[in-house]
């Protein structure tokens, strides 16, 4: 294992975060701003500057998953798999999927999210862990269901929407917010207390918004993020708390959970863009896989490891002694 994945999935959080605040947030939110000639410099810059974090990302997502389907090719299925999507994704750009090809695309990446739950179930861990593997998995599955609803339409020659759409992105949304807390709960609780202050200052800036601009804040939440916030306002509020002090919790332990919550947050729900979609298999990779941090063995002590995709026999027990 070579040093540079662990780098890899840390520049790759920090080019997804830096795409979803400024290219798909604060850029969105300056259409709400008079723009005088230093505004929109300022504007166009932005826009500059979030459109190279997407291209940065959009590489380093690409570069990550080869990486993953390369060192975890025991796994074949799983190796195959991420090629797949990858070339998918690359055709894409050229030729866009449409009907059958889109179809296969959202149940190849659901069938990848059922492997990453299988690798995570064939090693030991706590209830807590399985709970936040869970959660976290069942969210994204529900939300790739919802996606690929319109292209089995179309390649079955249904007319009009499913009535699936309505509850499974109802149902993807409730899991999302809830995938903070399950997180938390399994990798967050040794948060220090000046998290918790970090997470209430931020919290407090999303409900002042939410309470004087309830308008703009929903319609920037369904461009940045994808939500609809249909749910009482206070869950999200409650959910990012818990976001950002996972977040700081993940950092100060060397857990790739602090990644993780970044990169999902970053892929937001039902993510329209490969990309994006990208940033939350990584994510459930990293989380259910030590393979990122297996050149810092620190790293790896620091968390007691995950064992690899497919770990050799008495392997995950030794490594949890």
């Amino acid at each position: 294992m070579t040093q540079r994945t662990p780098d890899l999935l840390r520049w790759l959080a920090l080019a997804a975060l830096a795409e979803w605040l400024i290219g798909r947030s604060l850029t969105r939110a300056a259409i709400y701003i008079p723009k005088s000639a230093p505004m929109l410099a300022a504007f166009r810059g932005l826009t500059l500057v979030g459109q190279m974090a997407l291209s940065l990302a959009s590489l380093l997502a690409l570069v990550a998953l080869v990486a993953i389907a390369f060192r975890g090719r025991r796994n074949l299925a799983l190796s195959i798999l991420l090629s797949s999507l990858v070339a998918a994704s690359l055709v894409a750009m050229v030729v866009p999927l449409g009907g059958w090809g889109a179809l296969l695309y959202h149940a190849a990446t659901l069938i990848v999210v059922g492997l990453l739950v299988k690798v995570h179930l064939d090693r030991p861990a706590t209830r807590r862990e399985r709970w936040a593997v869970g959660v976290t998995a069942l969210a994204l599955a529900t939300a790739h269901f919802y996606l690929l609803l319109p292209p089995a339409g179309e390649a079955l020659g249904l007319a009009g929407p499913s009535p699936l759409a309505i509850p499974l992105f109802a149902t993807a949304e409730l899991l999302f917010a809830l995938t903070p807390l399950a997180l938390w709960y399994a990798f967050g609780r040794t948060a220090p207390r000046w998290a918790w202050a970090v997470a209430i200052l931020v919290v407090a800036a999303f409900a002042g918004m939410r309470l004087s601009q309830p308008s703009m804040v929903g319609i920037l939440a369904m461009w940045s993020s994808g939500l609809s916030m249909y749910l009482p306002w206070p869950l999200y509020a409650l959910s990012l708390a818990f976001a950002v002090v996972t977040v700081v919790a993940g950092m100060r332990a060397r857990h790739p959970v602090g990644w993780t919550m970044i990169l999902l947050a970053a892929a937001g729900l039902a993510p329209q863009l490969s990309t994006q979609a990208f940033y939350a298999l990584i994510a459930l990779w990293a989380l259910v896989s030590a393979e990122a941090l297996a050149s810092r063995p620190d790293l790896v002590s620091a968390v007691q490891s995950i064992p690899p995709l497919n770990p050799q026999p008495g392997l995950a027990r030794a490594l949890t002694r």
